[in-house]
């Protein structure tokens, strides 16, 4: 969902054992990321290029 004001994407996280899943509202593909440093700043970078931030 964009947001108007703000042009802003929602991401949805499904939290694993061994994995993180994660979808971006209206978009049909999900992206799996290790939950690990690594995993994580990979994570916290691409969700930066989709537009999305903490409100």
């Amino acid at each position: 969902m964009k947001h108007a004001e703000d042009n802003t994407s929602v991401a949805g996280i499904d939290i694993a054992k061994t994995h993180l899943d994660v979808a971006l509202y209206g978009r049909p593909c999900v992206r799996r990321f290790k939950p690990d440093g690594p995993g994580l700043r990979r994570l916290v970078d691409w969700l930066a290029g989709q537009g999305v931030c903490r409100k």
